[in-house]
């Protein structure tokens, strides 16, 4: 796509229907700034934590922030409801309601989709094999 684009003068790329973002990721390279959409929230987020951000790093205080409980917060417990012995222990669904909840407390759209992609990595490699469409705890414990 770039080489059908290289003979006109622009700044800007708008990818409305991001899918997995490689095609825009490459305009990213060659210094192009790219606004990223995506039907799906987990590509969203990816894109732009990834293809739409430019220099924008999670700060320490945005990380004690996220990782910890805080007693000012009610947290949910969607995780812990509803995957119980599905993907991973009770102590890592609880775990997984409190960062979340924590997440969305962040200002910044760019800290959120860094937070959010982060999360996805880690929790992708704590699952054995990326195996989410089986239920497999057995692989649960597993050491990253």
């Amino acid at each position: 796509m770039i080489n059908e684009t290289k003979n006109y003068s622009y700044e800007t790329v708008l990818d409305a229907f991001g899918g997995t973002g490689s095609v825009f990721y490459s305009y990213k390279k060659i210094g192009k700034e790219v606004t990223y959409n995506d039907i799906l929230k987990f590509n969203y987020q990816f894109g732009k934590a990834l293809i739409e951000n430019n220099n924008m790093k999670l700060s320490n205080e945005s990380v004690n922030f996220i990782l910890n409980p805080h007693d000012d917060i009610e947290y949910k417990t969607i995780i812990q409801d509803n995957f119980k012995d599905t993907y991973f222990t009770d102590d890592e669904n609880k775990w997984l309601d409190m960062v979340i909840t924590n997440m969305n407390y962040l200002d910044n759209e760019f800290e959120y989709a860094i937070a959010f992609f982060a999360l996805s990595q880690y929790y992708i490699i704590k699952r054995h094999y990326n195996l989410f469409h089986r239920k497999k705890l057995v692989y649960a414990n597993f050491k990253c």
